[in-house]
């Protein structure tokens, strides 16, 4: 039980209903912290964590003075815990005052089970943009900042290929591993390679815009061609469901694709074709695609960040969305926008295997001004063994200059909304410079505001 000077408890309020419950609380002094949602209501409702000193009384005085069932008010901290994540589905939050007081008041301490909405891809992938399932693929992507989705077999099958081979490659011996793949660096003015870090292996592979990959593993048989299915693939998906973002954000979904590399990459060579020449060739002419599939390993009994499971620190990806296919041994969490609760993602199964995380990217964000917010994520030490992570970064070209006037005079000639930031003349290379320069501005101006 909490002590007087930490009573919490919690009230779920019609909205019609608020002032009246509202004026009683605040006239003893407690202090009130609110959220809203329309889950499951005829009219939106309220949840509200009151704190202080007689904050369990207060409560039940304000629910026997407004009746009829609409409010609730637990004797406890864990039980007005349970109140509020029942009341929210649990990953439904649309809207707070606070998110951040509310998890100290109320302790949110815990991390939730695997929760969100479960897509077909196939039908998403086949789906119009604005159609049923494409909107609810945005808004989940919205409200969540992340959506599984359920992989058909072609798909699953490209995928879990690819996770054995990159088993294989990592368990030959370092210095194979490092003769055969170039070390970590640019090429193309793009980072590629393969580096072993101090939490975890990493191998960075490419489409090259000649067919092939680069690198191109030749130490275990059939690697570099698996890559290369798994790219091509990958970004088809990705493509697709960025168009169903370009929908939502109001815009032409041809001005959004424009931005990434050109399609048309074809479909990837069969491993016959694939030969040693015309890989020296590619490496002495480069022309990498932005795109790109980061195979990770992870190994059980790693101690990582700050001694503990995290082998793989908090961290958003660059890009517009990764797709991130859920390895066979769980460890990747993501911060759930709705709440900022850590969620995993992945559970142990067939079930889990056969699904992707879709999660929003840096250059998403900044381009819709924060209406589809980068998913922050992480990844734990497997309890046995190894996890082979393959996240692909569907990325826009550095030098794509965002030009937002276009889109938005289209959309007000429609009469419809559009959610981009204020850009005309900023290329995607240029994007984390100007965050960098907006912060150090609003840091003069707070400083020049506290001076006088």
């Amino acid at each position: 039980m909490p002590s007087a000077e930490t009573e919490s408890s919690a009230l779920v309020v019609a909205l019609s209903a608020l002032s009246a419950a509202l004026a009683p609380l605040e006239a003893k002094g407690l202090r009130i912290v609110g959220l809203h949602t329309t889950r499951g209501a005829a009219a939106p409702c309220v949840a509200l964590a009151v704190r202080g000193v007689g904050a369990v009384a207060a409560c039940r005085l304000v629910g026997a003075s407004l009746g009829g069932g609409c409010v609730r008010a637990p004797s406890t901290v864990d039980e007005a815990l349970e109140l509020l994540l029942d009341a929210f589905g649990a990953h439904e939050l649309l809207a707070d005052t606070d998110l951040d007081e509310l998890a100290g008041c109320m302790r949110l301490q815990r991390a939730p089970a695997q929760t969100g909405l479960v897509l077909d891809l196939e039908a998403l992938l086949a789906a119009e943009p604005g159609s049923e399932p494409s909107r609810l693929f945005c808004r989940a992507l919205r409200v969540e900042g992340y959506v599984h989705v359920r992989c058909p077999p072609p798909t699953v099958a490209v995928l879990r290929r690819l996770e054995q081979l990159c088993s294989e490659w990592y368990s030959l011996p370092t210095d194979d591993k490092e003769a055969d793949i170039s070390e970590y660096g640019h090429v193309d003015r793009k980072f590629t390679g393969y580096r072993q870090g101090r939490y975890r292996e990493q191998l960075e592979v490419r489409l090259e815009a000649k067919g092939g990959v680069l690198p191109a593993p030749a130490r275990v048989a059939g690697l570099a061609h698996a890559f290369e299915a798994a790219l091509s693939l990958l970004e088809a998906h990705g493509r697709r469901l960025l168009a169903h973002v370009a929908h939502d954000i109001g815009v032409d979904v041809g001005w959004l694709l424009a931005l990434l590399d050109p399609d048309g990459s074809g479909a990837p060579n069969p491993p016959d074709e694939l030969g040693e020449a015309a890989t020296d060739d590619a490496r002495n002419d480069p022309s990498l695609r932005h795109s790109l599939v980061r195979a990770c390993r992870y190994v059980a009994g790693v101690r990582g960040v700050g001694g503990s499971s995290v082998l793989c620190d908090e961290h958003t990806d660059v890009g517009f969305l990764t797709l991130d296919a859920h390895a066979c041994r769980p460890g990747l969490e993501v911060r759930r926008r709705a709440d900022r609760l850590w969620v995993p993602v992945e559970e142990e199964g067939e079930a889990s295997c056969e699904r992707m995380a879709v999660m929003v990217g840096d250059t998403l964000e900044r381009v819709t001004a924060r209406f589809y917010a980068a998913t922050p994520h992480r990844v734990h030490a497997p309890h046995v063994g190894e996890r082979i992570g393959l996240p692909f970064l569907l990325r826009g070209r550095s030098d794509a200059l965002i030009d937002v006037r276009a889109p938005r005079s289209a959309a007000a000639a429609a009469g419809r909304s559009v959610h981009l930031a204020q850009m005309e003349s900023t290329t995607i290379k240029e994007l984390p410079a100007m965050d960098a320069a907006q912060s150090i501005l609003h840091s003069w101006f707070r400083s020049s505001k506290a001076a006088q």
